[in-house]
């Protein structure tokens, strides 16, 4: 018989954790490595093995996580390739397994939310919102993924041109999380969303580089992309390759693209262009479409009257003049601008 001080000493000693946590702990460090492939295998693998553990449902949402940061390693220029589209599909296809499988389960609401990421990623904004439509008329009102499944379906609508809901969807959004790492996100998509629909205001320029100077309806009646940046702007660099792949594809198809350039050269304002500066720039950005010196003071008039809040940042203005997407470049779905060139607008005077 064992004395009672012996147990308390055995009730004391740190408990080894048992196979299966090891193998859980050896998939979730994997993962948190970024070794995508590894991690996937490894939490499949547990999925298998433990296949009527509490866990087991929830290693294949990690599994087909690890499947989303391998597929975006795979994109190039923010666009997908065979290998990154078969990726997603492979996650996609595990997230869809849970719901199918365990519909009840406390995991499902999260498959729900990442199913709808699945169709964001493979640039189907109406496959998207069909999920998330439905996982929003499923859910119970408190359910912890009510109100990001409202964040992404507000992102779905936008990139469907439906500005106004989703103005609804952030609004609600912010109501139930007024707090939290996607709050001023969301309020920041609010404030652009809340500009959309409108007439586009002029564009004023104090400069012109890689073009004659063009009048603010020099496009009139034909899909015009704004890209705001910076010379200055590190971040504007990383998205110049992208911004003039957009442009190689959909100029041709009559999509015209201005440049809309920071007056400062410097990120702390102190050095203002000039037209020799702006120009030497303008020569050796490679950007290949028409760039303005933004006149005005701070950010730029132009950039202030489209309520651009950082850089980079993109506004499209469609055939009638008003401004019917604003986001970050990398957020551009080519389906958005093939769906403004399908719209029928004003014609050139």
């Amino acid at each position: 018989m064992i004395a009672p001080f012996a147990l308390l000493f055995l009730a004391l000693l740190p408990q080894q954790p048992d196979a299966a946590e090891k193998e859980w702990n050896a998939a979730l460090a994997l993962k948190q490595q970024n070794k995508w492939s590894e991690g996937a295998a490894a939490f499949q693998a547990f999925a298998k093995a433990h296949a009527d553990a509490p866990r087991a449902s929830q290693a294949l949402l990690e599994a087909g996580v690890c499947w989303i940061g391998l597929a975006k390693t795979q994109q190039v220029l923010h666009r997908n390739t065979p290998a990154s589209s078969a990726t997603f599909q492979d996650a996609g296809k595990l997230f869809a397994r849970v719901l199918a499988e365990k519909p009840s389960d406390p995991i499902a609401p999260r498959a729900q939310y990442l199913a709808g990421q699945i169709a964001l990623y493979l640039g189907d904004a109406s496959g998207a919102l069909t999920v998330f439509d439905k996982a929003i008329a499923t859910l119970a009102p408190g359910e912890e993924y009510v109100p990001k499944i409202l964040d992404r379906r507000a992102f779905a609508k936008r990139m469907l041109l439906d500005n106004q809901g989703a103005l609804k969807d952030l609004q609600e959004f912010l109501k139930l999380a007024p707090q939290g790492e996607s709050t001023e996100p969301a309020r920041r998509a609010l404030r652009m969303t809340q500009r959309l629909d409108r007439p586009a205001p002029a564009w004023k320029a104090e400069h012109w580089a890689l073009s004659d100077p063009l009048a603010p309806d020099a496009y009139r009646g034909d899909v015009v992309v704004l890209c705001f940046v910076g010379s200055w702007c590190d971040k504007c660099a990383r998205e110049k390759e992208y911004e003039k792949d957009l442009n190689k594809r959909f100029e041709p198809l009559g999509v015209h693209f201005v440049g809309v350039v920071q007056p400062w050269q410097q990120h702390d304002g102190k050095t203002r262009h000039t037209l020799e500066s702006f120009t030497a720039f303008a020569a050796t950005s490679g950007y290949g479409f028409p760039l303005l010196q933004d006149a005005g003071a701070g950010p730029g008039a132009t950039a202030a009257a489209f309520g651009c809040e950082s850089l980079p940042d993109m506004a499209v203005i469609d055939r009638a003049g008003r401004v019917r997407w604003h986001d970050h470049p990398a957020n551009l779905l080519d389906s958005t601008l093939e769906k403004l060139l399908l719209e029928e607008g004003e014609k050139p005077r």
